[in-house]
């Protein structure tokens, strides 16, 4: 309990007790599991360049899915092409794709 202040209480006890204020709410913004400001911003930029880093990874691993998925569709693609080509044209054997019809017959 502040008291009234009269003319017992000159400008620097008043000042005193400002600071005691000030003083209780300076203690009271320390968090109180003893990390300070700097430790939190810290901890923040760090799970902030984890995130980013983690972007990047997804973004290189859809294009890399991408580019495999397309490859592996070309393949399939030409595969499927030397084998219609092989049936529809008979037995007929050529040097660029004579192993695969000896698979295939």
């Amino acid at each position: 309990t502040l008291e009234r202040p009269t003319e017992a209480h000159d400008e620097e006890t008043l000042e005193m007790m400002n600071n005691r204020e000030a003083m209780k709410y300076l203690l009271n913004m320390i968090p109180k599991d003893g990390y300070t400001l700097s430790d939190i911003q810290k901890r923040r930029e760090y799970h902030q360049g984890l995130w980013e880093k983690k972007e990047r990874i997804q973004f290189t691993m859809t294009i890399v899915l991408i580019f495999s998925l397309k490859l592996l569709l070309l393949l399939l693609h030409c595969l499927f092409k030397v084998i219609t080509e092989n049936h529809t044209l008979g037995r007929r054997r050529e040097k660029s794709n004579w192993y695969l019809w000896y698979l295939w017959h």
